[in-house]
C-alpha cells in the first residue's frame, strides 16, 4: 500500500467512526507530532535533534 492509500483509508475509517459514534472521534497521529506539540506547549524548540 502506498502512503496516499493508507491516508485515504484512515480518513475513511474516521468518517465511519464519526457516523456510528458521534460522541467520540479517535484520531491516530505519529508520536513525533505529539512530542512536537508537547515541546511547543512547554516553550521548548520544536526542531528535531541533529544526529552526530
Amino acid at each position: 500500500m502506498t502512503p496516499a492509500s493508507l491516508e485515504l483509508r484512515r480518513m475513511q475509517m474516521l468518517t465511519e467512526i464519526g457516523a456510528e459514534q458521534n460522541t467520540m472521534t479517535v484520531v491516530m497521529m505519529p508520536s513525533e507530532f505529539v512530542s512536537a506539540a508537547r515541546a511547543f506547549a512547554e516553550g521548548a524548540p520544536v526542531l528535531p535533534k541533529e544526529k552526530d
